[in-house]
């Protein structure tokens, strides 16, 4: 039986090439899926599209020393990253989290040929609230971005014990989103270089701290119908909170700026810059430092959610008034005040209570 050290010593002299057929692996890319939103289903390379083995050689044997033992990868592809764990530590364990099931029955065949049984694979979307992470010592990021980083980084940061939190950087934006989150996200001063090309040259480990208090406050927010703008500006990183709003639905932003008061849902919504954030319903670039942002749920009403429905849809619709018509527009923006109105795409505004008609333009 080879020892760390002597596996370690095989690993570095092997190719990756060479090594995915030691661990009996096709690394797959490009996959047919019709109709599908989902990321990185064609056009990239293997190189890009997974981890190499070489570039967590120096990081896991550190992790081990630190008490780790089970490794998650989210969004594991062919499971690389989970099937070295495995074999480097036969008395660790690994998960693999992957949405697309082309990729996880390969890592599933892998472990079994290797074997590798201490290895678990799951298909799921971790952007699903429904879907739950694996209890881990370690998860690895690769590739997350948009509302499905923000749903990972909230269940992340809502887990009872400390977890290290491996990252790469892959399109030059992770790193920097992370930094919203560096309250509960803590970055060590421990880094390994990474052998690949990449965005950033360096392997970065992260800590979470589940024992920040700013936690309780977001838990008394949680039962709450909305939050004012002094309230929002109590927390450490007011983006970041409303960013894990970005993959649920119901929840809009109440933006003041101009004397006006209007409103931008949280579906969608991702991070511009360390001090803006980028709407999509409707699309529209917020800087905190220029509006005032409050929080809220969606309204009952049924107007209100008719509109939020055709807004966030971008449906064709047309309007009357006494004094005008419009048709194959589209609803821009819902102002709540000074004087209730709506925006379309022709650049109109009109008072909700002039409006006589407001229907889809079939």
């Amino acid at each position: 039986m080879k020892t760390l050290a002597q596996k370690i010593l095989f690993l570095k002299s092997q190719s990756l090439k060479a090594l995915d057929q030691f661990f009996q692996l096709r690394p797959i890319t490009d996959v047919e899926r019709d109709g599908a939103d989902v990321l990185y289903l064609k056009g990239l390379t293997p190189e890009a599209l997974y981890t190499s083995y070489h570039d967590l050689l120096e990081v896991m044997p550190w992790l081990y020393q630190q008490g780790a033992r089970r490794w998650c990868d989210v969004g594991c592809g062919v499971g690389r990253t989970c099937l070295l764990w495995a074999w480097l530590f036969e008395d660790a364990e690994a998960h693999g989290v992957e949405l697309v099931p082309e990729r996880l029955e390969e890592a599933r065949s892998a472990a079994r040929s290797l074997p590798a049984p201490h290895t678990y694979w799951i298909e799921g979307d971790f952007a699903s609230p429904s879907q739950k992470l694996p209890d881990a010592d370690v998860y690895f990021i690769y590739l997350a971005t948009g509302p499905q980083l923000d749903a990972l980084l909230t269940k992340l940061k809502r887990r009872s014990s400390p977890a290290w939190v491996v990252v790469v950087e892959s399109h030059g934006d992770l790193k920097p989103r992370l930094q919203w989150e560096a309250w509960w996200l803590a970055p060590t001063a421990t880094r390994f270089a990474l052998q690949s090309q990449r965005h950033d040259p360096w392997l970065q480990v992260y800590r979470t701290r589940p024992d920040h208090p700013v936690l309780s406050l977001e838990d008394a927010w949680e039962g709450r119908s909305g939050l004012l703008p002094n309230e929002l500006a109590l927390h450490p990183s007011p983006l970041g909170y409303l960013l894990g709003k970005s993959f649920q639905r119901h929840w809009e932003l109440v933006v003041e700026e101009f004397a006006e008061m209007w409103t931008m849902e949280t579906l969608g919504l991702t991070w511009f810059n360390p001090q803006s954030i980028q709407g999509e319903h409707p699309p529209r670039q917020i800087e905190w430092t220029k509006v005032k942002l409050g929080l809220r749920r969606l309204p009952e009403d049924v107007p209100y959610r008719q509109w939020a429905d055709w807004r966030r849809h971008e449906t064709s619709l047309r309007y009357s008034t006494a004094h005008a018509d419009g048709r194959r527009v589209k609803l821009r923006k819902i102002i709540l005040s000074p004087v209730p109105c709506l925006e379309f795409s022709d650049g109109v505004r009109i008072q909700c209570q002039d409006l006589t008609n407001l229907e889809e333009d079939k």
